[in-house]
């Protein structure tokens, strides 16, 4: 069955292989609807995104969140803030001693 071609692809898209009672009118309306709602996102949706985030008042709320959250952990703040890495660190690590500065965070033994 899997071994169509056409059917492969339309199973790793959507789950199925075709034969299941979806392609019926109603649920092909229900489903434009969804998509009507909630279009498909892109790479270019995402990559915006990130383009937008990094840097950002949503970044740097993030960036406290998880440092309170975490301890001062930077593994897990990496592990949570959206699509960080180690890349990310000595921006992150500038954002914090600011922070500390200001006397809007306090230095845990986990961050030093």
């Amino acid at each position: 069955m899997l071994s169509d071609p056409k059917k492969r692809e339309r199973y790793d898209q959507w789950g199925d292989d075709g034969t299941d009672t979806f392609n019926s009118t109603e649920w092909m309306n229900a489903y434009e609807y969804y998509r009507a709602l909630n279009p498909e996102i892109e790479k270019t949706d995402y990559k915006n995104y990130i383009a937008s985030y990094v840097g950002s008042e949503e970044e740097e709320t993030d960036l406290i969140n998880f440092y309170e959250e975490f301890g001062g952990d930077m593994k897990g703040i990496l592990e949570h803030i959206i699509a960080s890495n180690n890349d990310s660190v000595p921006r992150f690590l500038e954002f914090y001693e600011a922070q500390f500065k200001k006397g809007e965070l306090e230095k845990t033994k986990l961050y030093d």
